[in-house]
């Protein structure tokens, strides 16, 4: 099989535009910068929040260190005498809580006493101790379940901000990478690439600039622009390792609406023409009907992982996409096609692709 190259009399034909392009959603490098510096600054934010909390005060300290005993890590310290030198009741909007009880015990070990300071709900739960243990070289106590969700409550606000900060940080992140990726598709050149998968998000490859060929999935939700009616043709700004696969009203990409327009045309003729094709020989077990081939494809499908059976399913789909020309079978044989193509993998599925082109050079000869 001969690889496939990018179609550049085709590109030209249609008319695209060459580099620089105005790509929708695309920031400059300052903004890419302010961005990702803010960024950086939010998740310095989210880190800092919980662990100038949960890392710097005695409380926080003895809530780890007794969570871990009473989730069964560590061992109990039966020699380590307990006894509770006072509580002090709080109320405060500032604090996590509205209202609870400071508590500090003393821990002592031979001659080393040790101060281990709780947060409660109530005076009378610094009673429910079950003694100490030790972890990771740290005393603690151990305490009832109760007791101890009791305690976590009281900092359920401030891991709510933090997880609420790196949800943040997380979209942030997945914005600023895209429109970063977008930048760089301001100097890429419009190729035409093959799409594995026809919808959106569609799985499709494509040859870089240094010739190697890769496997991306579209990162919009638009359907792609199809170059031909079997739509296993689309267009993409490729620069660099990366590409931008065009959706079917050339977005990304921007351009005067008369400029628009006249490309829009073009693909549509383009598109069209690849409409008129004489039809394929027809292959052994194959149905008598366009309903029963696609029923026995669906069938086998349903039935077979094995890669072998899948590049012959994914070639009867290609074909009979090739002879159908019922628009309400069409989605059928498509949807196959794509589901085809994603058990295979994106090499398999390209070299199914490939094998099955090979069928329109033969007839066309």
């Amino acid at each position: 099989m001969t690889e496939r190259q990018p179609n550049e009399q085709l590109i030209e034909h249609i008319g695209f535009p060459p580099p620089p392009h105005r790509i929708e959603a695309s920031r400059g490098p300052v903004a890419l910068f302010l961005g990702k510096l803010a960024l950086g600054l939010l998740l310095l934010v989210a880190i800092a929040l919980p662990v100038s909390v949960m890392g710097f005060t005695s409380e926080a300290t003895a809530l780890l260190t007794d969570t871990g005993l009473s989730l069964g890590l560590g061992s109990p310290a039966p020699q380590v005498h307990v006894s509770l030198r006072e509580c002090d009741y709080y109320r405060s909007t500032g604090r996590y809580g509205t209202s609870g009880w400071d508590c500090v015990f003393q821990l002592v070990e031979g001659e080393v006493t040790r101060e281990h300071a709780v947060e409660l709900d109530s005076e009378g739960e610094a009673q429910l101790h079950r003694g100490a243990g030790v972890i990771s070289g740290k005393l603690g106590l151990y305490w009832p379940a109760g007791v101890m969700l009791g305690r976590w409550l009281d900092y359920l606000l401030l891991l709510a901000i933090s997880g609420l900060l790196f949800y943040v940080c997380y979209v942030v992140a997945r914005m600023a990478a895209r429109a970063s990726e977008l930048s760089l598709a301001r100097n890429g050149h419009v190729r035409t690439v093959d799409l594995l998968t026809r919808g959106g998000n569609a799985l499709f490859t494509f040859l870089d600039d240094s010739g190697t060929r890769r496997y991306q999935q579209a990162e919009s939700h638009n359907a792609p622009l199809h170059l031909d009616a079997l739509l296993t043709t689309g267009v993409a700004l490729v620069g660099g390792q990366k590409a931008i696969l065009l959706a079917d009203a050339l977005r990304p990409l921007k351009l005067p609406e008369e400029q628009r327009k006249a490309i829009l045309a073009r693909v549509d003729e383009v598109f069209r023409a690849g409409m008129i094709r004489r039809a394929l020989p027809p292959q052994p077990g194959d149905a008598a009907t366009m309903l029963g081939r696609i029923a026995r494809i669906e069938a086998e499908l349903a039935a077979s992982e094995d890669p072998a059976t899948l590049a012959r399913l994914y070639n009867d789909a290609w074909r009979l996409s090739w002879d159908n020309d019922d628009a309400g079978l069409s989605r059928r044989v498509f949807d196959a096609r794509d589901a085809i193509a994603l058990r295979l993998g994106p090499e398999r599925a390209w070299l199914a692709l490939l094998q099955s082109r090979e069928q329109f050079v033969a007839l066309d000869h």
